[in-house]
């Protein structure tokens, strides 16, 4: 899905079509894909970045949380070096 986000360059047009593809045929009750959820994260993602610029130009500082929102969410994450299993969790 990636590779073809990048080879149309644009990616309103892409989530669109995918979008539709996926709903074509009975209404059914099913759990989003990945990439449907990447979409809802950017599209939100984009909200945040509007009223942070509301906040920036009204004067005042945004919250902390709010770095490394430019960032559009692709679902890929950094390696840590550290090999990662199912019970990492309870090393805390």
């Amino acid at each position: 899905m990636n590779a073809l986000r990048k080879h149309i360059n644009k990616e309103d047009e892409c989530d669109r079509v995918i979008t539709d593809a996926l709903s074509k045929g009975p209404k059914r009750i099913r759990i989003a894909s990945r990439e449907e959820l990447k979409m809802e994260i950017n599209k939100f993602k984009n909200v945040s970045l509007r009223l942070m610029e509301e906040i920036k130009r009204s004067g005042g500082k945004p919250p902390a949380f709010a770095r490394g929102l430019e960032e559009l969410e692709t679902g890929l994450r950094e390696e840590t070096g550290k090999e990662r299993t199912a019970l990492d969790h309870l090393d805390t």
